[in-house]
């Protein structure tokens, strides 16, 4: 909450400040209405001020993140002298405010009703526009020529038409939006894939609520305040529209949606052709419907109702039969994640949906990529028993084949007490579902007590999303897609592991090192990074370019995060007697191998997910492969005697 929760009161204040100058101690009318067309232009001078100074692409409260005492100076500094020259031409401007600060504030709400939280660029573009349209209006009028008893009367009667809706009606239907996107989307989203997240309920519902309270009041004082009768009719229509049309694209028209995982759905022509033939259908209904009744009002205030009232019931089941409030979530936190014991270490890094066709596609264009790896074998015949994470990890970690996996197989497998045995401190980096049903004991760094700092702007801005992606027609729903890595960068600060949060681990082991911890013996490391899955944002220079996917940039990425780990364990002397294995979980799936056709690159089916190894005092010039057929099946083994080769309990090894 860093940066909103000073520089929006700071902004509130100045414009309660500037409206008792203007209207002086002894005249108290208006003064409400003054204050919120104050803010309205303080929040856009602010907001050109910022972008001026390099926050592209931010929220405003994220703009000031940080930010110190002098810097919330000069916000107040340049707010009394934007304030006082608007006082003093008043007289002058009065007019031209107003209608600026009207326009202003239902650009800005409409926007967060239909797109999303207006970011620093947005907010300042709809800033000029209203004060573009505003000042078309001022010469408008000024050459029509002014009438303020006509006026006055004109409004009376607009007040008065039983087709304008009322403040607390715009609210009502404000209230149907929030409900529907803000509240019960990401509560149902995150109850129904609990283990796709690695932040408590807890840690982010209570911002949706903050910011369903503040939307409603904000919208409420802009009806109330700001707002001619047009301007609520035309709120109350798309917002009631926007959100009953989500309702039942949700509730009737999704059907079978898929997992996120990086890549687009695709829809067929006839399916994205009839969901919108529904929305325009919907659309003519509520504009004749609008047209035609007499009273809006009651109309607004029955179907906003009837549809608040049945999500809230879906909202309170959640919260009272979901196990979602007070949650215990087992997470793998970060401590010691890089230091290795002083005697034998196995390694092993999983690169997410690296295959060896990558390797081919790398080298094409640099042919010595992989020269890092030249003590090591490369297995180029493995495969792998699953095609997705969530069944791959569980798998490798106790060895039990399952369609699906819960405490059974985890109680079943001896793997981890076998490991224990020999390796008494073992770390996994990893999602922290994938130790949920490991005995305490057995993972060091398996923990239900874990801090998490998320971040406002950005966690409200997603979870909103998601929302909108679920109750968005088809040919829409991918602006609003989103995975895994759109899902880590929500928070700013936590002990645990964030999985696809690639650029982080690199920052992090170049800051703390490889180390070798001396009250540490035999150790096992397992690192699980977002490595070769889509989309393809991370970059050499491990930055994210969310504008264009570059496969092959990422996929040089993930493994030179493995290089640097290398080279640290090299200067740690943990590397010649080490086991090390880099691997990955499954190879491209059906969808992404799609992406990639369309990006330039071509797979065949025949998935082979990487397996690279290095035993101890092992010394080549360059990677020798391996092209007999194995698989993941000799995972276990392979860990197990890397630490005695005796043990023949799980099997042949890799190089047996």
């Amino acid at each position: 909450m860093d940066g909103y929760i000073q520089i929006y009161p700071i902004i509130g204040l100045m414009a309660i400040v500037a409206a008792f100058v203007m209207k002086g101690p002894e005249n108290i009318n208006n003064k409400k209405t003054s204050a919120l067309q104050f803010a309205c232009l303080f929040h856009f001078v602010i907001a050109a001020a910022r972008l001026f100074q390099g926050h592209r692409g931010e929220f405003l409260g994220l703009a000031f993140a940080g930010k110190g005492v002098m810097g919330y100076l000069k916000v107040v500094i340049l707010l009394t002298v934007v304030g006082a020259v608007v006082i003093c031409l008043w007289r002058y401007v009065g007019s031209f405010v107003k209608k600026y600060s009207e326009i202003y504030a239902f650009a800005i709400l409409l926007t967060i009703v239909c797109f999303g939280l207006p970011k620093l660029e947005i907010t300042v573009a709809e800033g000029c526009i209203a004060t573009v349209a505003a000042g078309i209006y001022e010469i408008i009028r000024c050459k029509k020529g002014n009438d303020p008893g006509k006026s006055e009367q004109n409004t009376r009667h607009d007040q008065n038409d039983n087709k304008a809706l009322d403040p607390k009606t715009v609210v009502i239907i404000a209230l149907l939006w929030t409900v529907t996107l803000v509240l019960l989307a990401p509560a149902e989203i995150y109850a129904y894939n609990k283990n796709g997240f690695m932040f408590r309920f807890g840690d982010f519902f209570p911002m949706l609520l903050l910011f369903a309270v503040l939307f409603l009041l904000v919208t409420y004082l802009a009806a109330r305040y700001l707002w001619k009768p047009s301007m609520r009719n035309a709120f109350g229509f798309i917002t009631l529209f926007y959100a009953t049309a989500v309702y039942i694209q949700t509730m009737l028209l999704n059907g079978e949606m898929t997992v996120m995982e990086g890549t687009e759905q695709v829809w067929t022509t006839a399916q994205t052709a009839i969901n919108i033939a529904v929305w325009l259908i919907i659309l003519i209904g509520f504009t004749i419907a609008w047209a035609k009744i007499g009273q809006r009002g009651k109309l607004c205030v029955i179907t906003a109702g009837i549809l608040t009232a049945l999500q809230l019931l879906g909202l309170a089941s959640i919260l009272f039969t979901g196990n979602v409030i007070n949650e215990k979530k087992m997470q793998l936190t970060k401590e010691g994640m890089f230091e290795l014991g002083r005697s034998r270490n196995t390694v092993v890094f999983i690169l997410d949906t690296y295959d060896v066709q990558m390797i081919g596609a790398v080298e094409a264009s640099d042919p010595d990529f992989f020269s890092e790896l030249k003590d090591f074998t490369l297995y180029d015949n493995m495969v792998s028993r699953f095609g997705y994470t969530d069944g791959t990890l569980p798998y490798l970690l106790t060895g039990i084949l399952a369609e699906s996996y819960g405490p059974e197989q985890y109680e079943q497998s001896d793997f981890l007490h076998d490991l224990h045995e020999l390796a008494p401190d073992i770390k996994l980096i990893t999602e922290g579902q994938y130790a949920e049903y490991t005995d305490d004991g057995l993972i060091a760094n398996r923990t239900d007590d874990y801090d998490v700092k998320m971040n406002f702007g950005k966690t409200v801005d997603r979870m909103i999303d998601c929302g909108r992606y679920r109750g968005l027609p088809f040919a829409l729903k991918n602006l609003y897609g989103y995975s895994q890595t759109d899902l880590g960068v929500l928070i700013d600060d936590t002990d645990a592991y964030v999985f696809g949060t690639d650029d982080l681990f690199y920052r992090t082991l170049k800051e703390e090192k490889v180390k070798v911890d001396d009250s540490l013996t035999d150790t096992f490391r397992l690192y699980h990074i977002y490595g070769a899955h889509s989309p393809y944002y991370l970059r050499e220079d491990m930055t994210y370019d969310y504008g264009s996917e570059d496969p092959i940039a990422q996929w040089r990425a993930s493994m030179d995060i493995v290089y640097s780990y290398l080279d640290h364990m090299k200067q740690s002397g943990t590397y010649d007697d080490a086991t090390i294995i880099i691997m990955a979980d499954h190879g491209p799936n059906v969808k992404q191998r799609a992406g990639l056709e369309r990006l330039g690159i071509s797979f065949t089916d025949e998935l082979r997910p990487i397996f690279f190894i290095k035993r101890p005092g092992e010394q080549n010039d360059t990677y020798s492969v391996d092209h007999k057929d194995t698989s993941h099946d000799v995972f276990c083994a392979t860990v197990i005697k890397s630490y005695d080769e005796s043990d023949d309990k799980y099997g042949k090894a890799v190089w047996e």
